[in-house]
């Protein structure tokens, strides 16, 4: 069967801003009705907001297997691992078992939101064979993948990541280097980033540019 069977409707998604600006509030609002969600969480943030914790692959897989249509799962790296490579790691098994989609065998898509991209998808060039997540950011649709990357600092996110984005949400940021890493997606816009209240965005797709303001109910 072809892959035209699908609408291939997975995408990348960023969402940019200081730190209390309304970022993890638009994130919940854009996964609040998906049922297959794994969050990357090196921050170890979102057990609290209802997630399943796990440490290790092994249990975030495990976890999947029990629930396979239904789960929210939280997984925080080892603190001494490479955050680059953990998610790596866990892109490369993303994979491997989104491959029945790939194959048109399968339907069921899944979210995987990324915390603080500025730690694990920094923007530094990266070896052959270490770069999965990007790929997976890339070729997503294709394996009914959806990122949601968030970070306080787009400057510091890899620019193969902010090049693939098909929505960008751009939250309250400060200091010129973060200003002008927006200018590609919002233009002069980007000069009024400094003055947003708390969940006041620009939000940007298909090359339009809206203003809004999301509060979760």
């Amino acid at each position: 069967m072809s892959l035209d069977f699908y609408d291939k409707s997975a995408n990348a998604v960023a969402i940019w801003g200081v730190r209390g600006c309304g970022k993890s509030t638009m994130a919940k609002s854009l996964i609040r009705d998906r049922r297959r969600i794994i969050t990357f969480d090196p921050l170890d943030e979102y057990h609290a907001e209802g997630a399943k914790r796990v440490d290790n692959l092994g249990d975030l897989w495990r976890t999947v297997q029990k629930s396979w249509h239904d789960f929210n799962i939280a997984y925080v790296p080892p603190l001494r691992a490479s955050e680059p490579a953990a998610l790596d790691a866990l892109a490369s098994d993303l994979f491997a078992v989104q491959t029945p989609y790939h194959e048109a065998r399968d339907r069921a898509e899944i979210t995987l939101v990324v915390e603080e991209m500025s730690g694990s998808v920094p923007n530094v060039a990266h070896k052959a064979g270490h770069d999965l997540f990007l790929k997976l950011s890339l070729r997503g649709r294709h394996y009914g993948v959806n990122v949601i990357g968030i970070s306080q600092r787009p400057a510091g996110v890899h620019n193969d990541f902010k090049n693939n984005t098909a929505e960008n949400y751009f939250f309250q940021m400060h200091g010129d280097s973060q200003l002008n890493a927006a200018r590609d997606k919002l233009g002069d816009f980007r000069h009024e980033l400094p003055s947003l209240a708390v969940h006041e965005y620009f939000h940007v797709a298909g090359g339009n540019v809206t203003r809004g303001k999301n509060v979760l109910t």
